[in-house]
């Protein structure tokens, strides 16, 4: 049955109503946030955090390199002598098994310099490096025995090591080597043997072989008495500061052995000796000197003096 033109109208105006509701009403949410979107500032963007960078630890010096700066702090080189430091680095190789540094941080030991004299660990430390082989440690370790310091005292022993480095061509060890046939001790007395561990070093230049040749020639030990042969290996000695060869040039000078007597020239050596000597020496030659100058000049005591100094200069 067709629908009442009344209810066709009244359902036209309805929807005619709803539309012009629809028409005022306000726009939809997602219209206000377009429009707060463009007034307010956007939110700062926090910066992506840096990836920590995982550096390598600093590389450790070699042993080598640690030795070696080790002596250029002992001896001076390339900046100021500083035992400490030397001691400081000497360790650092010494503990990592450097044979060099055992020696030397040996020897820094005995001698008190830049530690606390300490025989005990002077032959701790020169045990390892002479049972490696090391000439050095071996002759330090024959000296301990030699003299008994950290150790029994036992010339047999010394003596043993003292040859070890000897043979090994170390001019100390020889040296030290032909002491102990010069005085008999750990083994019978042999000039012979004594001579020629000393000629041995005297090659190298060795200050101490040289003094020894000298008492040999002077004294006829193992060999024809000759003063004039034991002055040229005494004055070879001097030039490399051994005090005991200067005080022997200035009393075979006084006394005319190997040289005409000359009391100047023997002054000369005197104040040389004083300059180099120590301990028990240096007041035996205080008193070789003082006993010449009684008997001497003033003007020979300073011709003797600038002798002296002019020797000195030409070294």
């Amino acid at each position: 049955m067709p629908r009442h033109p009344f209810l066709r109208m009244t359902a036209l105006l309805g929807g005619l109503i709803l539309l012009a509701g629809c028409a005022g009403v306000k726009p939809p949410q997602k219209k206000l946030s377009i429009v707060k979107s463009v007034t307010e500032k956007p939110a700062p963007v926090k910066p992506a955090p840096e990836k920590s960078v995982v550096r390598p630890p600093p590389r450790e010096e070699s042993p080598k390199t640690q030795f070696e700066r080790g002596e250029r702090f002992e001896f001076g080189r390339g900046r100021s002598k500083d035992p400490a430091q030397a001691a400081i680095w000497y360790r650092k190789a010494a503990e990592r098994g450097h044979v060099k540094a055992q020696s030397s941080l040996g020897k820094l030991y005995a001698r008190g310099l830049g530690v606390p004299k300490d025989y005990g660990k002077s032959v701790f430390w020169l045990s390892k490096a002479a049972g490696q082989g090391d000439a050095k440690g071996q002759n330090g370790l024959g000296i301990m025995y030699r003299r008994g310091w950290g150790v029994n005292r036992n010339f047999r022993t010394a003596l043993d090591w003292y040859r070890k480095a000897a043979e090994q061509g170390y001019a100390g060890a020889q040296v030290n080597l032909g002491r102990m046939y010069r005085g008999g001790r750990g083994v019978l007395k042999d000039h012979r043997k004594a001579l020629k561990w000393f000629l041995k070093a005297a090659e190298k230049g060795h200050h101490s072989a040289l003094y020894f040749l000298g008492m040999s020639y002077l004294g006829g030990d193992g060999v024809t008495k000759d003063p004039a042969r034991a002055a040229k290996f005494f004055q070879k000695s001097a030039a490399r500061n051994n005090a005991y060869a200067m005080g022997n040039l200035g009393m075979m000078h006084r006394s005319g052995l190997g040289f005409p007597k000359d009391i100047v020239q023997a002054l000369k050596w005197f104040i040389l000796a004083g300059q180099q000597a120590k301990g028990a020496h240096k007041r035996q030659v205080s008193s070789l000197r003082m006993s010449a100058e009684k008997i001497m000049l003033s003007s020979q005591i300073a011709e003797a003096g600038r002798m002296a100094k002019e020797w000195r200069a030409a070294q």
